[in-house]
Order: C-alpha cells, then structure tokens, then sequence
C-alpha cells in the first residue's frame, strides 16, 4: 500500500479505495498529486488513476472524497499559503476508478465544525450516524483513544480501548457502509484492527416540557420561545434516506405529523416534506421520534429555509435547509469567463432593480426549465434534467460591488440528462392538455369532457416487476381560487392529506415541493407544477392487496375562467 502524506479510505462498489494525497519533497519545492488505489481480490494494492496529469508545485493540502451514487467523487483545492482559505477548488468524478473527469468553477460552501479540543490531536476523522468519529490524542504521543463527537459532547465507546504500545502509527477510519466502520492502527509490534457497528443515532434534542434553563437537552431559549435545532446538512443517511431523531416526554404534545411543510411563497401550495415518521418508547416515559426524508427531493433544494415544527408549550423544532446538490451558477459572480451549464444546474439570476424584468425575456431558457422568484430583484432558475439540444445565450451578470453596473455574457446549455416520462395534465397547452411538457406519448391514457379530466394510471400486475410512475399537473397561477394537488387531494369535496387517502403509513410517494414553470412567450400567464412519484415499492403494496387501498384520487385545477376536476384512477 502506498504511503501517503494524507489517505482516505473509501467503499467503492464493494472495493476498498485509498485516495492518496502524494508529496514529493526536494531541496527546493515540494510536488503534489493524488492517486487513486483499490485493493483487489488477489488482496493486492493497484495504482488506478492520478487526479493530476502530473505533479504540481501548487500546495494542495485539503481535499475530501466521497461516493454519490455510482461515482466516486474528490474534491480539493490549492492554497498559496496555509494560514488563509484555499483560492482554487476542483472536483474529479470517477465511475470505474480507470476515468476522470474534472472540472473547475465550482464553488464550495464550506462550514467549520468545532471538534477542538485543548492539547489534543485528530488522526483521522469519519461520520456515522450522525456523530463525527476521530482517534485523539494528547499532542502526537499516544495513548491513542476513540471518541464520538457532536455539538461539543464527547463520549468514549467502552469497547473500544486505548491503543497499546509505546507507538501509534496509521490510526485510520474506513467506513464500510451507513452502520459500520473499521478502525486500525499499527503500534511498533503489530496491527490492531476492530470492526465498529453503531445502531443508534444521534439524538438531536430531549424534550421535557420544563421551562427552565438546561432542563430540555439540545432546546436553547430565544426571547420567550425555546428552539432545537437541526441542520439538514448534518442528517444521517441511510439509502434513499435521511433522518433526525428527538426524545420527548410523555409523547409529543401537537400533532408531529404536521411538521414539515416547504413553500417557496404563499401562492404556492405547501408540501410535506417528511415522509415517514416512527415512534418508539425510550425508557417508561420517553417517546423517540424519527424523521425520515427522502433524498430525492433534494434537487428540489433551491435556496437555505427555515422550516418550524411546533411542539406545544412554546417549543419548537427548527429544520435548516442548508444544503443544495446541484452547481449554482450565480449571476453577481463576474470573474467566471466561461459559463457552461447542465441538466439539473441551479441559475441564481437577480436583476438590478425591480423595473429589469425586460433582462429574464432575453435569456432563452432550455424548455421544461423551472424556477421560484425570491423578490422583485431575484428569480432562481432550475434547469430540467433533460436537455434535448445544445444552446447558447446571452445573461446579464451584475457587479458584486453593490453597483449597478452590468455585463453580458454567453452562456452554454448542454445537451445531455436523463429525460423522466411524465403522466398527467398541462394546461399550459391550450389545445392539447395531454401533451405533458411537450411529450403525446400518454395522450392515450387522458380524456377530457367539459371540465372533467380522467388519466388512466397502469399500475401492472402482482408478481410482475413495478416501475416508478411520475404523475404531474401543470395548471394556471390562481391567487384567489386554489389549485390543489398532489400533497393535498379530494374526497367527497374535501381536502385530505394524500398519504392518508392512499394509506402510505411506509412513506414510499415521494411529493415535490411546487414550482413555477418558465414558459418561452413572456407577458403571459403564470404556471405552476405539482409532481407526485410512486415509487416500485408503493406499487407493488397497492398490487398485493387492491381491494384494501383507494383506486382513484381527485385533483383541482382552474384554467380557462373554469375548475376542472381532474382524476387519477389506477388500473
């Protein structure tokens, strides 16, 4: 194995993977580069790849690597000296350790963790369920102990116990998967290995329903109220999930499953977030409640917001929604000279003053491009995740000085994504509402009479393998008369949370947050989309057993000085 100034371990499709920060040190400079190593099945080290094509005399001293998905990602950054932030930063993305590609003009938000501790030393640093995880040290000589870490507590796992011997080399982390870790370290005799498996979490806060100081763990007090809260970037993950947990006495004392609802403004109809939530006893009187989030809806991120949850008696919980996984291409950021997009990229396009509107007309946006407006001042723009032809436009990008000067510049849309089949209704089509986004491949499955709409959903058959089904409907912007679906839908003329109707008690719909959609001829009326998922999992539940679920569902829509009541009937 490669000896390295700096190493990470990684799991990689199974494989084990050392990115390896390489120094070559001589009289006169230092050279960098890091190489990529997977440990085989012949239990043999091989060189795979070097993110640089060659060694570089730039102090590369931080970067980080992580699996998303299939790829394997490293982010790092070049410094001109270590007592100020990096001034370069790149991502190398791999998805068979033999290809990478790497691009700049990123930008990374990064945030300081305080794991300090007086006279101590991190040898290496991992993240599991929730908590920070480092063998520490007193200065560099050992013994060496292992610590979880989280919001300044500390705790020492008793199975786990101080290195042994007079020398500690190589103390390491590699995280096998969500719940497990190997930790090992040589001394000057041996090799000292030990598997970790965590079950538990972090608990974010205890609820006690005491109004007085320190009596409610992780609930601090602002003015009359007290708050917990939780940053959305710091959610453990497991699969498709994230989640948090709380610990409250005697149970919750409001309705828990109201908590959280994400609205980008308040014509926009608001959407639960949380899609499963599961309650356990925790002693005789504590009740443990987790929250589950689904990953996906994450590209539906588009700015930092604070959601609240109300707990009764003046306690609240606080979700910070801090975490965007898409490139943000902002418009005040004068210095990038070439401007290339994609599908899914974030547009941070804010104008100089509110009587600009004229600059959005002359941006000639991908079609299916989605967006929110913040103010007057400032729009964001959401590419969709497929793009059909390569394109070029003109963008206004301001000064970040605080004038108002402006300057243009061409911006490229590149062809490319993954173009996702949806089924439903658009009224932005005036004489064909099937034709969703465009496509008219599902105008057999949609039947219009007067005001009322039916699609025919085929859900298959038992025993045959389920496929997601995306369900959308872009309707007309009514600030006086509602449009409702699909976190909200009818029954008997009554609005009723969907996953009750539907008896999705296991949270497999996935429900995005509402947008608006852009459309090419401006000055026009304004449209917004509601997309609901069913996920293989849903589907194959509602086959199992038809006759104990609901087969259609009811919408509402006002288009054309009409409602239209548009229903989903499974099939």
């Amino acid at each position: 194995m490669k000896k390295c100034y700096l190493e990470h371990f990684v799991n990689f499709k199974g494989e084990i993977v050392q990115v390896c920060l390489d120094k070559v040190s001589s009289t006169s400079v230092n050279k960098y580069n890091i190489l990529i190593s997977s440990y085989g099945e012949d239990k043999k080290w091989k060189m795979q790849n070097k993110v640089l094509s060659s060694y570089t005399i730039k102090i590369l001293r931080y970067f980080y690597s992580f699996t998303n998905g299939e790829e394997l990602v490293v982010v790092f950054c070049f410094n001109k000296n270590l007592s100020i932030q990096p001034y370069e930063c790149f991502r190398s993305v791999s998805d068979d350790l033999k290809t990478l590609k790497t691009e700049k003009d990123h930008d990374f938000e990064c945030h300081d963790v305080n794991l300090v501790r007086e006279q101590s030393y991190i040898w290496d640093i991992a993240k599991l369920r929730g908590y920070y995880i480092a063998p520490l040290s007193d200065g560099k000589a050992p013994p060496c102990t292992l610590y979880y870490m989280y919001n300044n507590t500390y705790l020492m796992p008793i199975e786990v116990p101080k290195s042994i011997g007079k020398e500690y080399h190589r103390g390491k982390l590699f995280q096998l998967d969500s719940k497990r870790l190997i930790y090992n370290y040589t001394n000057e005799k041996e090799t000292y290995t030990y598997v970790l498996s965590h079950k538990g979490t972090v608990k974010n806060c205890t609820l006690m329903y005491i109004k007085r100081d320190d009596m409610n763990a992780g609930f601090v007090k602002r003015g009359n109220k007290y708050y917990c809260d939780v940053n959305y970037d710091d959610l453990t993950v497991e699969g498709q999930d994230r989640f948090f947990t709380v610990s409250i006495y005697n149970g919750v004392r409001q309705d828990i499953r109201k908590c959280f609802y994400l609205r980008y403004d308040k014509v926009l109809e608001s959407v639960n977030i949380v899609h499963k939530i599961e309650s356990v006893y925790e002693y005789s009187n504590f009740s443990l409640y987790t929250l589950y989030i689904k990953k996906d809806i994450e590209k539906y991120f588009l700015k930092d917001m604070k959601l609240e949850c109300y707990l009764g008696e003046d306690f609240y919980l606080t979700l910070h929604i801090n975490y965007k996984p898409n490139f943000i291409l902002d418009n005040t950021d004068v210095n990038q000279s070439v401007v290339n997009l994609y599908p899914n990229n974030i547009i941070y396009f804010k104008l100089p003053d509110a009587r600009s509107q004229n600059l959005l007309t002359k941006v000639s946006f991908p079609p299916n491009t989605r967006y929110i407006k913040v103010d007057d001042y400032y729009y964001i723009f959401k590419l969709p995740s497929f793009i059909s032809s390569q394109s070029t436009t003109q963008m206004v990008f301001l000064s970040n000085n605080g004038s108002h000067k402006t300057q243009n510049k061409n911006v490229t849309f590149h062809a490319g994504g993954v173009q996702e089949p949806i089924l439903g209704v658009d009224f932005s089509r005036k004489n064909n509402i099937c034709a969703y986004a465009g496509v008219e491949k599902n105008c057999d499955k949609v039947k219009v009479h007067g005001n009322k709409v039916s699609v025919t959903v085929n859900m298959g058959v038992e025993n045959e393998p389920a496929s997601q089904i995306t369900l959308g409907i872009i309707c007309p912007v009514n600030k006086k008369n509602k449009n409702t679906c699909f976190n909200e839908i009818y029954d008997n003329k009554k609005k009723i949370f969907i996953r009750d109707y539907l008896k999705d008690s296991k949270g497999f719909l996935t429900i995005y947050p509402k947008t608006y959609v852009h459309m090419s001829s401006p000055g026009g009326e304004v449209f917004e989309e509601s997309i609901l998922v069913l996920t293989p999992q849903f589907i194959d539940q509602y086959n199992a057993n038809r006759a104990k679920y609901n087969s259609s569902f009811h919408c509402k829509c006002y288009a054309n000085n009409r409602a239209y009541e548009v229903t989903f009937s499974f099939a």
